[in-house]
């Protein structure tokens, strides 16, 4: 029986508590909302594709904010969602293993 990536995502949350990871805790914090709304939303039960596609999304967002920042020579925000996207990206790639 395969875990859901949403219950893995909630483990990984458990975990970065547990290092005491700030930045990687407010990134698995802000999938796992995006998650529930859309479970509460559509009043369903997101599965592993729902999941990606929420996380793909995620990241698309990242990235355009990360252009609209790069175009206002915002640096500090730029190097900030970098490494939020970076982190969105793992939890993708865990949900494509």
């Amino acid at each position: 029986m395969s875990t859901l990536l949403k219950d893995r995502i909630t483990e990984d949350m458990k975990s970065a508590m547990r290092a005491k990871d700030a930045q990687r805790l407010s990134s698995i914090r802000l999938l796992l909302a995006a998650i529930k709304q859309k479970e509460v939303d559509e009043r369903i039960t997101v599965d592993d594709a729902a999941a990606l596609s929420i996380i793909e999304k995620l990241i698309k967002q990242r990235k355009d904010s990360i252009e609209q920042f790069q175009k206002a020579a915002r640096t500090d925000l730029v190097e900030k969602l970098t490494v939020r996207k970076e982190e969105i990206r793992a939890m993708e790639l865990v949900g494509r293993n």
